[in-house]
């Protein structure tokens, strides 16, 4: 997005830039005219730019007229659309010119009206006739492209018929339908609230303008595939306690001593004074452990199955695993100033009841689901 609003802004930049002279001699008629036109209604008496409105004008025009008249010869009722356009063309210029100040040039001005109203309504008829010839067709591709007929229709003429009802028709016939379910092939029994957490996960932000996909079944629907968390293994272990009981020790100094020399006499400095040295000591600490530990895992796979013909897309595995963890730590004997840092830190703290199995399991819930929703979201491209 960044760099599409970069690209944007360097486009217009460059426009601004670019002169209405440098434009008309590369073909871009439209484009000279609206920036002569700014110039002139500053200010009427620049002739340069006069100039260049005109000869744009006149070609342009002079294109679009003869792009008219070899569509027309060729008779093809497809061709309607673009003649509209093209007429269209021709009046938005007369318009801007009408809207220019007195610059003392007379310019031809056709009345197309007639020419555009029935350019717009035969347009709007063959897309109408066109949409209903691929609605007829029965499937999705063809509805898509039924749809876009009928936007055509709508934009040219917005009441057209029963133009909404056609568009509303094509949208439902060329929507793909996915439902997300869930299997549990564990052998084990979930707890209830998993498929509560799993029906949590926001599955229609991922909805496109064709593909659907709903998480909770709608009768009215025929789903196109089916997105399934198959859930092959639930296991949640044992609650394990383990205690360890280790020592840690340190030196600290403990006062000083005398440095003696070899005859037991305490060693003098230069000054007289009687030479000390620190004395240290040793301290420990035994600290009990208590390490509470408790596992669980949720795995399977995320299944994408065609309904048309009940064959498998594509497979992904999905696995959660879920832990608890609680390490009490208390002093037994000794200093606790021997510890280490680290140590030291961990000190404290309360055994704690294991979760029951269900919680487990419903936490795992939560990881299962942001894991299915990133493979959904990574798998946008398989559906058609």
């Amino acid at each position: 997005m960044n760099k599409l609003i970069t690209l944007l802004l360097v486009t217009v930049l460059l426009s601004s830039c670019t002169s209405s002279k440098k434009m008309l001699m590369k073909g871009r008629y439209d484009a000279a005219m609206q920036k002569s036109a700014r110039k002139i209604k500053k200010k009427p008496t620049k002739i340069k730019e006069i100039d260049v409105f005109y000869e744009a004008y006149t070609t342009a025009n002079k294109q679009s007229r003869e792009r008219v008249e070899f569509l027309r010869k060729e008779g093809n009722p497809a061709n309607n659309n673009e003649i509209y356009n093209q007429l269209s063309m021709i009046k938005s210029r007369q318009e801007l010119a009408k809207s220019l100040p007195a610059i003392g040039i007379n310019f031809q001005f056709e009345d197309i009206d007639n020419e555009l109203i029935e350019s717009k309504n035969k347009a709007a008829e063959y897309s109408y006739a066109r949409g209903e010839q691929l609605l007829q067709k029965g499937d999705r591709m063809n509805a898509r492209e039924a749809y876009g007929e009928f936007i055509k229709v709508k934009g040219l003429i917005s009441n057209y018929k029963d133009v909404d009802e056609k568009i509303k028709h094509a949208q439902w016939l060329g929507t793909s339908n996915a439902l997300f379910m869930m299997r549990n092939n564990s052998g084990a029994i979930l707890p209830p609230g998993f498929w509560e957490e799993m029906k949590k996960i926001t599955i229609k932000e991922l909805n496109t303008q064709w593909i659907n996909y709903d998480n909770v079944q709608d009768t009215s629907k025929y789903y196109d595939y089916y997105i399934i968390l198959n859930i092959k293994i639930i296991d949640v272990g044992p609650e394990l306690v383990k205690e360890n009981t280790f020592t840690e020790s340190k030196q600290v100094q403990d006062g000083f001593e005398y440095v003696l020399d070899g005859k037991g006499n305490v060693k003098k400095d230069s000054l007289g004074n009687d030479i000390k040295k620190p004395k240290y000591k040793t301290i420990t600490c035994t600290v009990l452990e208590v390490a509470q530990k408790k596992a669980a895992k949720v795995a399977g796979t995320l299944d994408y199955i065609s309904n048309s013909d009940n064959q498998l897309i594509k497979s992904e595995n999905v696995m959660s695993d879920t832990f608890f963890d609680n390490v009490v730590s208390k002093i037994v004997a000794g200093d606790a100033a021997a510890l280490k840092p680290e140590t030291a830190k961990r000190l404290g703290g309360q055994p704690m009841p294991f979760p029951p199995d269900p919680d487990m399991i419903l936490r795992s819930a939560t990881t299962v689901k942001d894991i299915s929703k990133n493979i959904i979201w990574n798998n946008k491209a398989i559906l058609k």
